[in-house]
């Protein structure tokens, strides 16, 4: 398995008898040709292996991006269950199906850094993508209301029914209210978001500037316990709102932020808290014992998988072949030096 498209290669080998399984022993000497996945991958490798090393092109490039894209909607849409789990909304998920392929396309949009407002965009890639840039926007939470607006009016292309509808809004329901909050100000605002809902289909008024508000909070910290405040205001009368706020802000940020909670929160059985070590003795004997070389285990970086060749504090890169230097010696390969040694993941 691997996380990125650089932290596998392809190798062409000259010579070399097929083996159904384990690792494979040839000469260093006998490598014909390096093969990365992709072309990102290759300016990756670019930048990690030796200047000498010479990449071919990518053979797998749509092959890569199919799987890639898999992988991340399988991520994003995971991280809308998983909050919607957290808060005890998971029964909402299958109701949400429908608008799976549109946030999806919405969330592509968004990775790719599309700018707001898009030309041929959906009312939801458009509020996916937009950040805001008014500085006259007030800094209470009121100011989401105001982001709803500018969404709604730049998707509607500014044509005189959305104008008279945001008009009217802004006058009757935000004007004076610059201090306050907007959940503070619900029986205020639903009438003018009934109305601006016939811009943003089946996307609620309330939803929306939740799904805002959501946002920054977990841009300031990737949090669940950042939404408990918000869910409570919100819950009973607008549990469904606070429900598609929840999804589509798991959507937005994937899975991966919300992961030690999640198995936290839903009471994964491997997940506990570890004993804090013994405070030592006064007259203790020290372990002189040297510390273990960490660097010295294959392709692992912290907690999680990583490998590179040839890159900085000899790290390895994972490759399909084990290739060592044999020459002259005959014994079983142990050096996990990169320039020695390529070991199957």
């Amino acid at each position: 398995d691997h996380e990125d498209d650089w932290q596998v290669l392809l190798v062409l080998l000259e010579g070399m008898e097929r083996k159904p399984r384990g690792p494979v022993e040839t000469e260093f000497s006998k490598v014909e040709a390096i093969f990365p996945l992709s072309e990102r991958g290759r300016r990756l490798l670019g930048t990690r292996l030796d200047a000498h090393v010479r990449l071919e092109q990518p053979l797998f490039e749509e092959a890569f991006a199919a799987e890639d894209e898999r992988r991340h909607r399988e991520l994003a849409f995971r991280g809308g269950r998983a909050l919607l789990e957290c808060f005890g909304l998971e029964g909402y998920t299958a109701k949400f199906d429908r608008l799976q392929n549109e946030v999806w396309q919405a969330a592509k949009l968004r990775h790719r850094e599309s700018s707001f407002p898009l030309q041929d965009g959906s009312f939801i890639a458009n509020l996916f993508c937009y950040d805001r840039h008014e500085a006259r926007y007030p800094r209470s939470s009121m100011g989401f209301a105001h982001d709803l607006g500018k969404v709604v009016l730049e998707h509607s292309s500014g044509g005189t029914a959305v104008r008279d509808v945001l008009t009217k809004y802004k006058t009757e329901a935000l004007s004076g209210r610059d201090a306050q909050e907007w959940v503070a100000n619900l029986s205020l605002l639903q009438p003018h978001f009934r109305e601006i809902e016939r811009f943003t289909g089946e996307y609620s008024g309330i939803a929306c500037v939740a799904f805002l508000e959501m946002q920054e909070r977990l841009r300031a910290e990737p949090s669940v316990r950042n939404l408990e405040a918000l869910s409570d205001l919100l819950r009973g009368d607008h549990e469904r709102d606070l429900a598609l706020a929840l999804w589509l802000a798991g959507v937005f940020f994937d899975f991966m932020p919300f992961a030690s909670e999640y198995y936290q929160r839903v009471g994964a059985p491997f997940v506990g808290t570890r004993p804090k070590p013994e405070p030592e003795r006064p007259g203790a004997p020290v372990d002189a014992s040297p510390e273990p070389d960490r660097t010295a285990v294959p392709g692992q970086v912290g907690n999680r998988p990583r490998s590179t060749l040839g890159g900085p504090k000899g790290e390895q890169l994972t490759f399909i072949a084990e290739i060592s230097e044999t020459k002259d010696r005959k014994r079983k390969t142990t050096e996990r030096s990169p320039r020695k040694a390529l070991k199957r993941a």
